[in-house]
């Protein structure tokens, strides 16, 4: 899946709107917001894709890969 801004988006509104018309004191307010900004910003993270293109070398006798990865994150 690709990473999706408008689900984002729609995730932190939702988020601000909460704590908005929350009747909780503004600490808890404050506390319950970062919950959901760091729950909808660490889901649409792991939402992305990671294309591999070249650049890393695994040597034939095994042991660790080298290069530089090249590639993109949709």
């Amino acid at each position: 899946m690709s990473l999706n801004k408008s689900l984002l988006q729609n995730a932190l509104l939702q988020a601000f709107n909460t704590a908005r018309l929350s009747d909780a004191s503004p600490q808890d307010a404050a506390e319950q917001l970062s919950e959901q900004l760091t729950k909808a910003i660490d889901d649409y993270i792991r939402s992305a894709d990671i294309h591999y293109g070249t650049g890393l070398i695994a040597p034939s006798s095994g042991g660790p890969v080298s290069g530089t990865f090249i590639g993109n994150l949709n």
